[in-house]
């Protein structure tokens, strides 16, 4: 048995970042839909990230990102 909490994630790819607000970055997928990722203390998080810059996320089903990073 595996110790600890597991929740459901998704990937986040090649997604464009559009804008930073507070505690959450708004981003658009490929479908040209606005998606917001909500930070917290625990967001691993590329702080060379630029409007208009491809991104990478891992993202928990409710919307919070555990990590953010620059798409390579």
């Amino acid at each position: 048995m595996i110790a600890g909490e597991f929740y459901p994630m998704k990937n986040v790819q090649g997604r464009e970042f559009l804008e930073a607000k507070d505690s959450f970055y708004l981003v658009k997928d490929t479908t040209d839909s606005k998606l917001h990722l909500y930070l917290c203390e625990d967001t691993k998080l590329d702080r060379g990230i630029r409007a208009g810059d491809r991104i990478e996320a891992l993202v928990s089903l409710d919307g919070h990102a555990i990590f953010i990073r620059a798409a390579r």
